[in-house]
């Protein structure tokens, strides 16, 4: 993640250069140059560019992907043309807290490239923009190879007159093309006390109920009673099976069940080819298939979003210990009597399985861990918050307002002096005791108010 600085630095730096050349220099794309990594050059030994280290332009539909391991992207845009073809003009770049977004407009009448193109460029490491004039950064930066420099062009944008260039110590930066800017990446801010209370993306752990659909929370209510009842009276073990007859509280949708039919949707949820090699039965005359489905119409399945009725059962979750993990559940703990079903002949030793407390299963809950610990653990959302930047003056008031309103993490300072020793005065405390009882007074000095 980039410094919030850097980024707020070289959105002000591209800002100024767009609107003080502009509508004189018209900053029409005409290539994209980059500087290969140290893996890519090794396996360009006939690109007499790339081989000697210098910075080389994009040919027409490269692929040289770039971005953190787990999100990589072509830095080429998604056109089938090449780019001085595309007649894309830099308008305006749009500041994000965590990437720098520029927006391009084209007059092509090439099909694949559309009126709007939106390029948001995330800087991993410490990086700055640079525009150079475009003689100065063919004479001077491209003839210098990347081993000779302290930086690396990760990306040079040709505008004609000018060239604008995203300098870092490495390669390390990602590119995303979008045709709206809605698509691209939005801002993803610290979360608040309420909302890890709530933890909406948790359904079962560490909360003390959950919803269930009506029809499901009466065969819930039915299997309890049928184990509370019946089973117990049965001195012999009872195996759960498929053949009794009871609900599988575990698999409510019943989705296996329904994969294994002749008719399934496995190939849709799964990709065809990766539904086929796992072994899945395909429908042949499936109507999905020859369905004109629009990617970006999907429609929202769960049925909150159309029979909100269905949603207002609500049963208790139970937290269980084993012998070696815990875990949460909605179902209530069997009873002794019952055998899990298995496939396998040889038997297996059942776990020990034992319910929790309620008094001590309410020190698990989010609510509490969030609330009373004061070292709950920090997941990685409460670190990508970015605090708004003040000038002195606004700061020292806002501060001063919370002291004042007893603000419930700052109400245990006060105003104090910090006392520091000169180095003369250390050496004759170590010396010898009579040192450090006749240390003179000049040797003692207050330094500025401060917080303790």
């Amino acid at each position: 993640m980039p410094e919030y600085i850097e980024l707020y630095a070289s959105y002000w730096l591209v800002n100024h250069f767009i609107h003080s050349v502009q509508p004189e220099c018209h900053l029409v794309l005409r290539a994209i140059i980059i500087d290969a990594t140290d893996p890519e050059q090794a396996c360009s030994p006939s690109h007499l560019l790339v081989c000697k280290g210098f910075p080389y332009p994009f040919a027409q539909g490269a692929k040289v992907p770039q971005g953190s391991r787990g999100s990589q992207n072509n830095i080429y845009p998604p056109i089938s043309c090449n780019i001085p073809d595309t007649h894309l003009k830099l308008k305006d770049m749009h500041f994000h807290s965590r990437s720098l977004i520029l927006h391009f407009t084209s007059s092509s009448e090439d099909a694949s490239v559309t009126r709007e193109w939106w390029m948001q460029v995330q800087m991993l490491t410490h990086t700055i923009i640079q525009v150079y004039a475009v003689l100065d950064f063919h004479e001077r930066i491209c003839k210098v190879p990347k081993k000779a420099c302290r930086f690396r062009v990760a990306m040079a944008l040709d505008l004609g007159e000018y060239v604008m260039v995203f300098l870092l110590l490495d390669n390390m930066f990602g590119v995303w093309y979008s045709q709206t800017q809605s698509l691209l990446t939005t801002y993803l801010l610290a979360l608040e006390c309420i909302q890890l209370q709530r933890y909406f993306t948790v359904q079962v752990y560490a909360k003390d109920c959950t919803w269930l659909p009506t029809h499901h929370q009466t065969q819930y209510d039915e299997l309890r009673q049928c184990l509370d009842s019946s089973i117990q009276e049965e001195e012999a073990p009872i195996v759960h099976s498929v053949e009794n007859g009871w609900f599988d509280p575990y698999e409510p949708l019943l989705i296996a069940a329904g994969l294994e039919k002749a008719k399934n949707l496995g190939h849709i949820i799964y990709e065809k080819a990766s539904w086929v090699a796992g072994g899945g039965r395909v429908w042949e005359d499936c109507p999905l298939d020859v369905y004109n489905i629009m990617p970006t119409e999907y429609v929202y399945l769960l049925p909150l979003k159309y029979f909100s009725s269905l949603l207002k059962s609500w049963t208790n979750c139970y937290l269980y210990n084993t012998d070696h993990k815990s875990f949460w559940c909605t179902m209530g703990n069997l009873p002794a009597n019952t055998l899990p079903y298995s496939r396998q002949s040889v038997e297996v030793e059942q776990p020990c399985v034992t319910i929790v407390l309620p008094d001590q299963q309410k020190k698990e809950l989010f609510e509490n861990i969030v609330l009373y610990r004061k070292g709950y653990a920090v997941g990685p959302l409460d670190y990508c918050g970015i605090a708004q930047i003040h000038c002195k003056k606004v700061a020292i008031y806002f501060f001063k307002m919370l002291l004042e309103a007893s603000f419930d993490r700052r109400r245990h300072l006060k105003i104090g002096k910090q006392k520091t020793t000169n180095l003369q005065a250390a050496k004759q405390k170590q010396a010898s005791q009579e040192a450090k009882e006749n240390i003179p007074e000049h040797s003692l000095s207050y330094d500025t108010t401060c917080m303790v």
